[in-house]
């Protein structure tokens, strides 16, 4: 799986400049399960709110899904 945070070892925008604190060290992590690909909240401080669907543990993605991981982190799944 992918992690997703400000630790080291995770994946974070490369675009952001600067260090977005709401965003967890070990916030989110992007993986596959029976050949389908999930967003799951790592326990984060702020959680993952998808934009219709509200605060969520875990998801399965599907295309035109959009995420707010902090408050400058926006994912969105194409």
């Amino acid at each position: 799986g992918i992690l997703i945070g400000r630790y080291d070892r995770c994946a974070r925008p490369a675009n952001k400049p600067g260090d977005d604190s709401s965003l967890s060290r070990v916030h989110a992590m992007v993986f596959s399960a029976h050949g389908e690909t999930y967003l799951a909240n790592l326990a984060s401080t702020n959680g993952v709110r998808h934009e219709k669907l509200g605060n969520l543990r875990y998801k399965h993605l599907e295309a035109g899904d959009a995420f707010w991981l902090s408050r400058d982190y926006r994912l969105k799944v194409s």
